[in-house]
């Protein structure tokens, strides 16, 4: 369904609680579908946002630039959080962005542990498990990758 997920690429999307900022854009139908799961989630989530391209220097296949599709923090954890369309789960790029961001969460926690701060986590979720029904706190046991 690439045109409606077309269509909402174009949509600022406010009144964001949770957020860092109170607007964000999203890329496809299932990401704003996870954010609305995470702004609801008031229990678990303390802050997240969408990042943007300068906030990260996650780097994967000889230089290629990548940032995860959410920032997430919780009273313990940071998690990057990344969202993929079924389709796309076995792709040799998304493997390469997963194994960096998985390097990149072990070296950043490493860090945090020695420093007393939160511990970082990834969790890759493919896009049809994610419901109105769905937790953030479900996911993020569920699909974290360690």
């Amino acid at each position: 369904n690439s045109d409606r997920d077309g269509r909402i690429t174009s949509i600022l999307f406010e009144g964001i609680k949770r957020g860092v900022f109170n607007t964000a854009k999203f890329d496809s139908v299932p990401e704003l579908q996870f954010a609305k799961i995470v702004e609801r989630e008031n229990n678990f989530v303390e802050k997240w946002l969408r990042p943007s391209p300068i906030d990260f220097n996650i780097t994967y296949n000889g230089g290629k630039s990548y940032e995860p599709d959410f920032v997430i923090e919780t009273e313990k954890t940071i998690f990057l959080v990344e969202i993929k369309g079924d389709d796309k789960l076995n792709d040799p790029d998304v493997l390469a962005k997963k194994e960096k961001s998985i390097d990149y969460c072990k070296l950043v926690s490493k860090w945090a542990e020695d420093t007393g701060n939160k511990k970082w986590v990834y969790v890759f979720i493919p896009a049809s498990k994610i419901s109105s029904q769905s937790t953030f706190k479900y996911l993020s046991e569920y699909y974290s990758v360690e």
